[in-house]
């Protein structure tokens, strides 16, 4: 997905993806937390994940109930990254994560 993202619109050194390959939940962990400490400044940070339930969303609620700028979303589709990162200087955290919520469900629906 991040590199059809960055087809789309560029790269962004602040859009990291993580591969969760052989990896358990805590090792997830460790590695979304290296990611999460290195932009430990920004107001809000939007970790996407696949399910709910899964080991990516495990490991990321983890970090989320310890930082209280986490923001975890998931069933994550192109066209919520897209809004992502079309939007993100323009709108305040709880309504960024209102629109993208909004275009990932447009995405999977188709209207």
């Amino acid at each position: 997905m991040k590199r059809a993202i960055e087809g789309m619109i560029g790269k962004f050194d602040d859009f990291v993806a993580i591969s969760n390959a052989d990896m358990g939940t805590e090792e997830i962990e460790a590695s979304l937390l290296e990611v999460v400490t290195a932009y430990d400044s920004f107001e809000s940070i939007f970790v996407f994940v696949d399910l709910f339930g899964s080991s990516c969303w495990k490991a990321a609620k983890f970090i989320e109930l310890r930082r209280s700028n986490i923001r975890v979303i998931t069933g994550v589709n192109i066209p919520m990254l897209l809004s992502f990162l079309t939007k993100r200087g323009r709108f305040a955290p709880d309504d960024l994560e209102y629109e993208v919520r909004k275009a990932g469900i447009r995405g999977i629906e188709g209207g």
